[in-house]
């Protein structure tokens, strides 16, 4: 991965969540606290996070927006 996140930009993530023995992709996640997919992400520092979910116009995107 050679892209980096920069401060301000749009940055689009894609996860494959996949079954640990297998190595299977999974494909029947439910939602958890009213959403399919959650990222949080903290600053090296750890005094600021970004809590986001996941958007629905791709099947496996999150959009995140500063």
């Amino acid at each position: 991965m050679g892209d980096k996140l920069t401060a301000g930009k749009e940055s689009l993530m894609t996860f494959t969540i996949k079954d640990a023995k297998i190595k299977n992709p999974i494909t029947n996640l439910q939602p958890y606290l009213g959403a399919v997919g959650h990222v949080v992400i903290l600053s090296a520092d750890a005094e600021q996070h970004l809590h986001v979910h996941r958007s629905f116009c791709h099947s496996s995107a999150v959009n995140i927006k500063p």
